[in-house]
């Protein structure tokens, strides 16, 4: 992968990073925050509605306290009248008041005369069957003596709620109605919660209170609640938020359910909002990592490419000394420094090793089957790149070679097929081998190549291009002989200085032993 390639995928990384960042600290975090915000203001409408509901409740009970309403209702709920008054004479009275249910009863709670309108279609209704028991559950009515204070509830009457004030006799109680209670009742109804609704400028609507459909964590909020009055805030959908207010009756049982829902106008403007704080975010990271990548184009991998291109074109073996172009006081600066110092000694050593070479071409040190040094070269030439190597404190290989088997192919087909079989090992090791390195026959069927290597994973090169070579000549069949060779490397370290002697010696040894390892597989003789 190129400098290129990685800039790019770490550029990527950081941009989709940052992206993630910003929309899981930016987006959840705020997004939590308007919806904070957005529940605190149902709850406000919430306290807004209850309030509202308790001054409706105190007017309602006000309202039906005075004596002139206490004159009207007493003439059809005085218990002494033989003939109940006809229904259209009592209209008015609960069409004026707005109530539905005027009875009268006594300090236990057991109804005396009730009567009970339907004011929408104008006649007269039956009383709900469960009014006289839900009458007589209220605690209040069931004190002795019976209460001196008016009050009221929300009761369900055949599971309808119904508003209602018990007002207890009194000094001002008209003599028809003697001693007892009072007790009138509004239906909550759609008209009343659109009344309600107006004033508090919510969409109000009712909900049975023993609903089945309501969502999971509006009912298990509704029902963990252990006053008279409970509320819980539910968000419907991206668009809507819902409030709920649930009043239980005095027994503790659920009465009545209101609930509405408001447009989540704080949702819409925040998604708008980050929409476009998105966009731009997003384009203002992608244009600086355009421009990061640009800048380090620039400043770094087109130096870095114009640098490694012209090392390329070095040769190094050119009379005089390359010089890379230096750009620039920052690092690849320096890296352009540091190799030109290299290449001042590269050429230092080429032209140290050609006066070698040109010095020793008159001599006699040739072997005259082979075209490779003979011993006395080999040993010349290797003691000077010894010190050329101390010198520069560079570690080198040298690589002891010994034919498997001169005897037998000179044996089997003849010392003239033998000596074939030497000048074809010395074409293979001439192939393989740089021109640089110092290859020679040492004597019989013996032979060295220095320095063959400076490094490890150089050595296991040169070592398997060797074997590889040899393989395909035997694989050829140019020959009726088969190539075998054993193998020892001794390694000149210079910190530990060594000769050239002792350089053999070592192969030397490295190399009987692989013949040994050799005899001792299985299947040799």
């Amino acid at each position: 992968m190129t400098i290129r390639s990685k800039l790019a995928l770490v550029l990527g990384l950081s941009m989709l990073i940052l992206i993630s960042m910003i929309h899981f600290f930016g987006r959840t975090v705020l997004k939590s925050q308007v919806r904070s915000q957005e529940v605190a203001a149902v709850n406000d409408d919430i306290g807004r509605l209850l309030t509202f509901f308790e001054d409706e409740m105190d007017g309602f009970s006000n309202f039906t306290n005075t004596e002139s309403f206490r004159a009207e209702v007493a003439s059809f709920l005085d218990p002494a009248a033989k003939e109940p008054i006809d229904s259209k004479a009592i209209a008015p009275v609960f069409m004026l008041n707005q109530c539905d249910i005027i009875a009268s009863a006594d300090g236990n709670g057991r109804v005396r005369r009730a009567r009970m309108f339907d004011r929408r279609v104008g006649r007269e209704l039956p009383l709900p069957i469960d009014f006289q028991a839900q009458l007589e559950s209220l605690e209040p009515l069931r004190q002795k003596p019976a209460p001196a204070e008016e009050f009221d509830a929300i009761l369900s009457f055949d599971k309808i709620p119904f508003l209602v004030v018990v007002h207890p006799s009194g000094r001002h109680l008209p003599s028809k109605l003697g001693d007892a209670l009072l007790i009138v009742a509004k239906k909550i109804d759609g008209q009343f919660l659109g009344r309600l609704g107006r004033i508090t400028n919510l969409p109000l609507k009712r909900r049975p209170a023993q609903s089945t459909d309501l969502p999971a964590e509006v009912k298990a909020a509704l029902a963990a609640g252990t006053g008279n009055v409970t509320t819980a805030v539910q968000i419907v959908s991206p668009e809507t938020v819902a409030g709920f207010v649930q009043i239980r009756d005095p027994n503790r049982v659920p009465a009545l359910v209101m609930c509405f829902e408001n447009p989540r106008v704080l949702n819409t403007q925040f998604n708008r909002s980050w929409n476009i704080f998105a966009a731009i975010s997003i384009a203002a990271i992608l244009a600086i990592i355009i421009l990061s990548g640009l800048f380090i184009e620039k400043m770094a991998i087109r130096r870095l490419s114009k640098l490694a291109a012209f090392v390329k074109t070095i040769d190094s073996n050119a009379d005089t000394a390359s010089r890379v172009p230096v750009e620039g006081g920052d690092e690849i600066a320096g890296l352009a420094v540091s190799i030109n110092g290299m290449l001042e000694s590269l050429h230092g050593f080429n032209l140290e090793r050609r006066d070698l070479i040109q010095r020793l071409e008159s001599d006699s040190l040739e072997d005259a089957l082979t075209g490779l040094y003979n011993r006395r070269g080999f040993l010349m030439i290797a003691k000077e790149y010894l010190n050329l190597s101390a010198r520069n404190r560079t570690r080198m290989h040298l690589l002891f070679l010994d034919m498997d088997s001169l005897k037998k192919i000179n044996d089997t087909f003849g010392h003239a097929m033998g000596d074939e079989a030497l000048v074809r090992s010395a074409e293979i090791i001439k192939s393989v081998f740089r021109g640089s390195d110092v290859k020679s026959r040492l004597g019989g069927d013996e032979f060295a190549v220095f320095p063959i290597a400076t490094s490890t994973e150089g050595l296991k090169s040169a070592l398997a291009r060797f074997q590889e070579k040899i393989s395909e000549f035997n694989r050829s069949g140019l020959c009726p002989f088969t190539l075998s060779f054993s193998s020892g490397v001794a390694v000149y370290d210079p910190e530990k200085p060594s000769t050239i002697d002792d350089l053999l010696d070592r192969a030397d040894k490295k190399m009987y032993e692989e013949k040994r390892r050799k005899a001792d597989r299985p299947g040799r003789g």
